[in-house]
């Protein structure tokens, strides 16, 4: 048995065969919680790994992979409605580190219209249709 130290990808984990301590069963009390969800927990505590799961099971673009994925874990005997129902869109602001890196050097106020601005443009090609 392998142990994933670092790897907080749900999908690899899985498909690697690697140890995963199963919680899927907490997904029906996350749907009942509530609307605004607030994970606070310590570094290296498995947030992005829960993330990670809760993307593969809720992807409507995973919806063929969900036996291969889910069937062996608590969740995969009793899902719940609303799996693979949405369309996720994973964005990752860690991308523009490097340009931020390059214009903090810059007074606060114009540093924070700059990387509003590098925002906005990263997303363009997904909200404006060519």
């Amino acid at each position: 048995m392998r142990y994933p130290y670092g790897v907080c990808d749900f999908n690899k984990i899985i498909t690697d065969k690697l140890f995963y301590c199963d919680r899927t069963d907490r997904i029906a009390t996350l749907e009942n919680t509530g609307y605004y969800l607030l994970f606070l927990r310590p570094r290296r505590f498995g947030k992005s790994l829960l993330l990670s799961m809760l993307e593969n099971y809720y992807d409507i673009a995973r919806k063929d992979r969900f036996q291969e994925l889910f069937g062996h874990l608590l969740i995969g005997k009793k899902p719940t409605p609303l799996h693979n129902q949405y369309f996720i869109l994973k964005w990752f602001p860690v991308l523009i580190l490097q340009e931020v890196r390059q214009i903090s050097k810059e007074p606060f106020i114009i540093t924070s219209m700059r990387v509003l601005m590098l925002l906005l443009s990263s997303m363009k090609s997904i909200w404006c249709v060519k």
